[in-house]
């Protein structure tokens, strides 16, 4: 009897004298071909068709959850120590509070000395946004301005940063420094 005719796992099939093997699939790859099947049936029940969750209703949850949280931070932040913006501007303890903050979040696109960068030259009399005043010099650090990338630091910095932040870029007017980016914007005197 020739061994490989009765060899069982041997096929009928027979090209150019090459013969085909019927060889069974591992076990431990078919049971996880089928756990894998499995699962993904009770997980397609579980998500889409029960009920049991719905993702929309989470996320709004969370983000109610992240609301709550920030209006609690902002309501344990203390007032703002000086209502009147411009007592700040001459006030030394304010302008080197504001230095601190500036060169933390400002130094980066508006250069150490406020020369300019990525951002416009606080030191000359030019203002692109604003008439360069503490009023508008706070609105400006608060609100941003997104459509030029700068973000809106109000929902990251206290009332007093904010003001001190303003007093100390008010009092890099005239500074002349080095390497200062050329005029933007309108002049203001």
């Amino acid at each position: 009897m020739d061994k490989i005719k009765d060899d069982p796992y041997l096929m009928d099939h027979n090209y150019d004298g090459i013969q085909e093997l019927d060889n069974p699939m591992p076990t431990w790859w078919l049971i996880t071909f089928f756990a894998t099947m499995i699962f993904a049936g009770i997980y397609y029940f579980h998500y889409e068709l029960s009920g049991i969750t719905n993702s929309d209703q989470e996320l709004a949850q969370d983000l109610k959850e992240v609301q709550e949280m920030r209006t609690a931070a902002k309501a344990n932040q203390p007032e703002s120590e000086t209502k009147d913006l411009n007592a700040l501007v001459g006030d030394s303890q304010a302008i080197a509070a504001g230095k601190q903050q500036y060169q933390l979040r400002c130094a980066a696109c508006h250069g150490q000395a406020g020369e300019g960068g990525i951002g416009p030259n606080l030191t000359d009399n030019f203002w692109i946004h604003g008439k360069g005043n503490i009023n508008d010099v706070h609105g400006l650090i608060s609100n941003g301005v997104t459509d030029k990338g700068m973000p809106a630091w109000s929902e990251m910095m206290s009332a007093n940063d904010l003001n001190n932040t303003a007093a100390f870029v008010i009092s890099l007017k005239g500074t002349n420094p080095a390497n200062g980016k050329q005029p933007q914007g309108q002049k203001v005197e």
